[in-house]
């Protein structure tokens, strides 16, 4: 069966991945790619407008795409807009980025998805579900994944849920690290130098989702996959930092409150995010998530190294 999949968050690091690589499926796998965007002209710069086609013509390997525009909030309008749009698709990609109202926002669209015939929804939720709701991302996260298995148990015959639950992003250096680093050679945080944090490049994450997207629905009923293939101490971070910028980078461990008004100064985010980002600085992660290699069949995830490289 080829498949019509509707993508929410298309134009960020995960979903602009899972976009580029559902274009390289056949016409047996994917028949449209349909991206629900703020912003229409964008997503014809970032993916090119000869992959775009018109509703009104039929896709071929070229022209799969097509571009809604509508923003995903959590109001009547938004929430009708998707109604409309989802029509006809069989396969759903969900990101949202809203904690205070990812639960809610979650249901309203899983249960619109599924009641216009969608057979799979991919989300994209958190390493931090098992953190027993510490924190408004381990929150967030476990009330959306939960509201969506509630939606597949009223009929697990046609209805299919995949979470993901990747770690640690690496592009979150670029928040607060990127300036002590451009300015005192140094990485500041609360964590022991010697705690492994759990990494993964966004595109990792996009590869993975895709993967799943394109496979049989039955082969990921109802899986959990987490998704972080690089573990990195935050002493072997300044390493990798140091080999790749060409100087000495340290990492120098701090008290808790000068931490957080470090984060704080960096101006993203607000206290809860702050507070989730020095929760992760001092929990150990041991070991690498093997799912890279499984689903996708690469050697192995990418690294910090090759990431900041």
């Amino acid at each position: 069966m080829s498949e019509h999949i509707f993508i929410l968050g298309a134009t960020g690091g995960i979903g602009s991945q899972v976009v580029r690589r559902l274009l390289e499926a056949t016409d047996d796998q994917v028949s449209s790619i349909t991206l629900f965007v703020r912003d229409v002209k964008k997503a014809y710069e970032q993916f090119g407008e000869e992959n775009f086609t018109s509703s009104s013509s039929t896709p071929s390997i070229k022209g799969k795409l097509r571009a809604v525009q509508g923003q995903i909030e959590n109001t009547d309008a938004s929430i009708e807009s998707f109604i409309h749009a989802i029509k006809g698709h069989t396969r759903l990609f969900l990101l949202l980025t809203d904690m205070a109202t990812m639960p809610d926002l979650k249901h309203k669209l899983g249960m619109h998805a599924y009641n216009a015939g969608v057979k799979q929804i991919v989300d994209i939720s958190s390493f931090t579900y098992d953190w027993l709701l510490e924190g408004i991302i381990s929150q967030a996260h476990s009330g959306g994944e939960d509201a969506l298995r509630r939606l597949v148990k009223e009929s697990p015959s046609s209805r299919s849920v995949v979470i993901l639950r990747p770690g640690t992003f690496m592009s979150n250096h670029m928040i607060a690290d990127v300036h002590s680093i451009k300015n005192e050679d140094t990485i500041y945080g609360p964590g022991h130098p010697s705690t492994r944090l759990a990494y993964v490049d966004q595109r990792d994450i996009g590869d993975v989702a895709a993967t799943v997207l394109l496979d049989p629905i039955e082969k990921h009923a109802g899986a959990v996959y987490r998704v972080h293939p690089d573990v990195v101490s935050h002493e072997e971070r300044a390493r990798i930092f140091s080999k790749v910028l060409g100087r000495e980078i340290k990492y120098v461990q701090i008290d808790y409150q000068p931490a957080y008004e470090h984060l704080r100064a960096s101006g993203h985010g607000d206290h809860s995010f702050w507070y989730n980002l020095l929760l992760f600085s001092n929990r150990d992660h041991p070991h690498p998530t093997p799912e890279i290699v499984i689903l996708t069949k690469r050697p192995q995830g990418r690294t910090l190294e090759e990431y900041i490289n």
